[in-house]
């Protein structure tokens, strides 16, 4: 029954240090990313603070008149920030020319996509086949 014991103690040890090092190492990794979105805001709030009055310098009839559009064209030369809201905005336009499509298109345009993959993964081959060959500089040689 010591013996039983004195192995159950033993695994709930290993158990508590590689819960321990998992919880550790997920810690260390949200002190990373909050540090990193503080620096991100910083680098942001920073942009917009010094680039603010000479946008508004230069183009002062799009602040008068469009007010909206003016603002949003400034977020989105926001480093990080403007960088999210332009992924949304292409995306969101992709996928309404998406929805415009008839399925013969939708199709074409799949069928497209693989092609152009498949030619890009022949390229690729070819352009690593070339430079174990001939070296890193090889078109330099042919061209």
């Amino acid at each position: 029954m010591d013996i039983l014991l004195a192995c159950l103690y033993f695994v709930g040890g290993i158990v508590a240090v590689v819960a321990t090092i998992v919880i550790g190492y997920g810690i260390f990794l949200l002190g990373c990313n909050l540090i990193r979105y503080t620096f991100m805001l910083l680098v942001d709030i920073a942009y917009m603070v010094i680039r603010f009055p000479f946008y508004v310098l230069m183009h002062p009839v799009k602040l008068c008149t469009n007010t909206k559009i003016f603002f949003k064209d400034f977020s989105l030369k926001i480093p990080y920030l403007g960088e999210n809201a332009r992924f949304k905005i292409d995306m969101k336009k992709e996928r309404a020319e998406w929805e415009k499509l008839t399925s013969e298109q939708k199709h074409a345009r799949v069928i497209s996509f693989r092609r152009n993959q498949e030619e890009l993964k022949e390229y690729m081959e070819h352009e690593s086949y070339m430079k174990n060959k001939y070296g890193k500089n090889w078109q330099e040689k042919f061209f």
